[in-house]
C-alpha cells in the first residue's frame, strides 16, 4: 500500500482521511510540515519507507513500535510538549470524569491547525480534525457518554469528559495532539465497582 506524500504547501496533509489513515509517524510528518521545521532527506526517506510498510498498524507489536518511532521523530520537530496534571484518575462507578492534556497555545488558537485524538487501547473515543469532532469513528461503548470540551481548547486543554462511568472504561488512555508539533501522553483510569447494600 502506497501512502501519498503531498507537497509541503498543502495544509492538512491527509488529515481528512480520518483515524485509520494517520499513524503516529505520519502525524509527526504532518506536524513537521505545519510547524515549518524540516527533516533531512535521509530522515524523510526513512519516514516514507516506514509509512509505506504493508504491515504498518496491523499488529499490537507494530503499533507499540510505531509509538516509539513517533516519539523519536518528535525530537526532530520544533519544541512541542504536552503535559498532564494527573496521570491517574480513580472514580466511582456511575460518576463522571474529566481527563485532560495541556498543550502550548501562543496568542489565538487556530482550530483548523489543531488535531486531537483520544483512545483507550483499540477503542477510538475522540477524533478532532479541521475544527470538528468526528463522531463516526467513536467506539459504540462511548456513544452519548464521551465528548471533547471544546471551550477548554482555547485554554490549551484537550479535556475528555466521560459521563456515567462504566467498569469497562477502566484502562490506559492515550491523548495525542498535533499543533505545530506533535506529542502524546498516557493517562490511567481506575473505576471502583458498584456498592451493594443489604
Amino acid at each position: 500500500m502506497k501512502v501519498q506524500i503531498y507537497p509541503a504547501s498543502v495544509s492538512g496533509l491527509d488529515l481528512r482521511q480520518g483515524w485509520a489513515g494517520n499513524s503516529p509517524k505520519k502525524l509527526s510528518l504532518l506536524a513537521a510540515r505545519r510547524g515549518g521545521s524540516s527533516l533531512s532527506q535521509a530522515q524523510r526517506r526513512s519516514l516514507r519507507a516506514s509509512l509505506e510498510s504493508p504491515f504498518a498498524g496491523h499488529s499490537r507489536k507494530m503499533r507499540i513500535c510505531s509509538v516509539f518511532t513517533f516519539v523519536a521523530y518528535c525530537c526532530l520537530l520544533k519544541a512541542f510538549t504536552i503535559t498532564v496534571p494527573k496521570d491517574l484518575y480513580v472514580v466511582e462507578y456511575g460518576s463522571n470524569v474529566t481527563m485532560e492534556c495541556k498543550f502550548p497555545v501562543d496568542k489565538q488558537l487556530n482550530l483548523l491547525a489543531l488535531v486531537v485524538y483520544w483512545e483507550m487501547e483499540d477503542k477510538k473515543i475522540i477524533q478532532f480534525v479541521n475544527g470538528e469532532e468526528d463522531l463516526n469513528v467513536q467506539h459504540s461503548s462511548y456513544s452519548q457518554r464521551a465528548q471533547l470540551l471544546k471551550d477548554q481548547l482555547f485554554l490549551g486543554k484537550a479535556a475528555l469528559q466521560i459521563t456515567d462511568v462504566k467498569l469497562q472504561d477502566a484502562g490506559v488512555y492515550c491523548c495525542l495532539i498535533s499543533y505545530g508539533g506533535a506529542d502524546y501522553k498516557r493517562i490511567t483510569l481506575k473505576v471502583n465497582g458498584k456498592t451493594y447494600y443489604s
